[in-house]
């Protein structure tokens, strides 16, 4: 799997709104500028992150999935924001492998009411987040409707493989945030 495939949802969305996707830099972990690079390189969850960044509870927004049966993984694209605060602050691209994972979890992915790092931490599921590479572009017309930002703001981000324990590959993930 690749960065196109966890990004599979937004490029979907960006095709039903007759938008170009947006132009991706790639960045090294030593390039990623502050404020960012404290959001996003480390190898913990996302979610964990930006609740303890902001010290809010983070929120997930669908705007749009898709089950892949033959491969048995569900692609979605989803805005996380701050419970208190009520905006964005990132949207992710995930690929997530639906037959690692228990049935009630299956659902709880679909259903996209709590982020999936939260789902994970709630069922008990440790974790890695692995960086495999960083990224900037610049907010298109679907980025910076979703992000609630101008066209043309920047964002940073990570794609990441999410690994359990025994290293079974649990998800792919492109996160872009805006400016914290």
């Amino acid at each position: 799997m690749d960065f196109l495939d966890s990004m599979r949802g937004l490029l979907r969305l960006h095709a039903e709104r007759g938008q170009t996707f947006p132009v991706f830099s790639s960045e090294d972990a030593g390039e990623v500028p502050a404020p960012w690079a404290a959001l996003l390189v480390h190898d913990g969850s996302m979610t964990a992150a930006l609740a303890e960044h902001y010290r809010d509870a983070v929120t997930v927004r669908l705007l749009g999935d898709d089950i892949l049966v033959r491969d048995k993984t569900l692609d979605r694209v989803v805005v996380l924001g701050l419970e208190k605060a009520g905006r964005p602050v990132a949207l992710a691209g995930l690929r997530i492998h639906l037959e690692r994972f228990a049935p009630e979890l299956r659902a709880a992915f679909i259903e996209a009411v709590r982020p999936f790092g939260a789902i994970l931490r709630q069922a008990g599921l440790a974790f890695t987040s692995e960086p495999r590479s960083y990224l900037c572009c610049e907010a298109n017309a679907v980025l910076a409707e979703a992000l609630g930002l101008a066209e043309g703001e920047t964002l940073h981000g990570r794609f990441s493989r999410l690994y359990n324990p025994a290293r079974d590959l649990l998800a792919e993930v492109v996160e872009l945030l805006v400016r914290p």
